[in-house]
């Protein structure tokens, strides 16, 4: 009988020390108190403001830079996109358009097909403000095409030299001078700036402005085209337009025989449905 007490008395004791050292182990865990609700949504929350921190970190700081596009609309509004672009995106845009072998190539497809990826976000955000403001179909074309006739008008030439004397007026200003006739030479092939030196000069003039139009355009959706006119020598935006809001609006061909309406973007003055000059336009890129 003593023997068994003294096994329990044992037993009882072991049971003791191990309770202990479990209750010491769990402790920590108990210093907050059990389970609560509202803890548990803090913890979710400052997870979300971390995880949020770390996408912004990633994406934005370490190789994007946040841009500004902002311009005056149709109805005097000012209106603005912010937006991000790879810190590099001017670089590698004007080092593609350097290199295209002209006539080799179709110099608006290439310089579309190159920088539409360097300007998605860019475009995304037009999107975003279409979408928000709940723009028709007409109130969008006037929402992107006022941000790009805003910009004035730059004279860009290829083997000729500034200053130039043009059929529409004599160009000596520095090239991408605001408000003033300006000039920029040696700009090749074809004397076009790429979307997004657009962008980023805030400089161009008729088939620069085109194509960047189209860009922001074919990306959202839109049936449009760079039309050009041999006589006028000049370049212009189509737009494919629902048959009742045409008329008897001056219209383009492409070598199928479709129409295109056309969208003189070289001064904020110029509406869709104005006339444009010339009756040989044809489509150099849809």
């Amino acid at each position: 009988m003593s023997r068994k007490k003294h096994f329990f008395d044992i037993s009882n004791l072991f049971f003791w020390i191990i309770l202990g050292v479990i209750l010491f182990l769990l402790l920590p865990y108990f210093k907050n108190g059990f389970y609560n609700e509202k803890k548990v949504e803090d913890w979710i929350s400052l997870f979300e403001k971390n995880k949020n921190e770390e996408i912004i970190q990633d994406t934005v700081t370490h190789q994007d830079t946040i841009d500004v596009w902002t311009w005056i609309d149709f109805y005097h509004k000012t209106r603005t996109i912010r937006f991000t672009h790879h810190k590099d995106a001017f670089e590698k845009s004007e080092k593609n358009r350097e290199k295209i072998n002209f006539p080799n190539f179709n110099v608006y497809q290439n310089l579309y097909e190159h920088d539409k990826l360097l300007l998605a976000d860019f475009i995304e955000q037009f999107r975003i403000q279409i979408k928000q403001r709940k723009m028709d179909y007409f109130q969008s074309l006037n929402f992107v095409c006022s941000s790009i006739q805003y910009i004035p008008y730059t004279l860009i030439l290829d083997d000729e030299k500034c200053p130039c004397q043009t059929d529409f007026g004599y160009f000596d200003g520095d090239c991408g001078e605001l408000n003033s006739r300006g000039c920029c030479d040696n700009v090749s092939p074809l004397a076009v700036y790429a979307p997004i030196e657009f962008v980023f000069k805030k400089t161009g003039d008729c088939d620069t402005r085109s194509l960047l139009a189209f860009t922001i355009l074919k990306e959202l959706g839109f049936d449009v085209a760079i039309m050009v006119s041999e006589s006028e020598r000049h370049s212009v935006l189509g737009i494919a337009t629902p048959p009742h809001r045409s008329g008897s609006i001056d219209f383009g061909i492409n070598k199928f025989g479709k129409k295109y309406y056309l969208w003189e973007l070289t001064s904020p003055d110029w509406r869709f449905g104005y006339g444009v000059k010339g009756n040989d336009w044809e489509t150099v890129l849809e």
